[in-house]
């Protein structure tokens, strides 16, 4: 979970987790996903259009979404089976999700320019404040599920 995102050379740290398997066995894979009202993509959406009003191009350090990883591994040749396994609900305020932003816990902030944050950050909070206004403080509730992949080599 949460793993090759974060991988510069991430094809090949998918390559040696399959090759370390034993013939036969999966490689497990999961992602939590949001489902409905999440509060942090309107706030992420604005400060990837802040950032490239300043002249940047936001970017993971490795795979992009986790549909890119999957279709890397059907790509291989390998079976990917998906089962949703868990659902909960969390609230989260607009200014946490301003916050995991500004304190750059966000992986897409970790590769911008450092001359160029400060300035998204406050436009961000420009923004956020005037959108959410009385609301800043105020949890929204989002539904999310778990979904576990299993990848594994076809059967010879």
């Amino acid at each position: 979970v949460h793993v090759f995102h974060l991988l510069t050379r991430w094809r090949e740290a998918f390559g040696e987790a399959l090759r370390v398997l034993r013939p036969g066995a999966p490689l497990l894979l999961g992602q939590d996903v949001a489902h409905g009202d999440y509060v942090s993509h309107p706030l992420q959406d604005e400060w990837v259009a802040i950032m490239r009003e300043l002249g940047a191009e936001p970017r993971r350090l490795g795979v992009n979404s986790h549909q890119e990883l999957l279709a890397e591994a059907r790509g291989r040749g390998l079976r990917v089976d998906e089962w949703q396994v868990a659902d909960w609900s969390a609230a989260q305020t607009p200014a946490e999700g301003f916050r995991d932003i500004a304190e750059r816990s966000w992986s897409l902030t970790w590769l911008v320019p450092d001359n160029l944050f400060p300035e998204s950050v406050r436009r961000l909070e420009a923004w956020a404040r005037a959108r959410y206004r009385d609301d800043w403080e105020t949890p929204v509730t989002t539904r999310y599920s778990f979904k576990l992949m299993r990848i594994t080599a076809p059967e010879s």
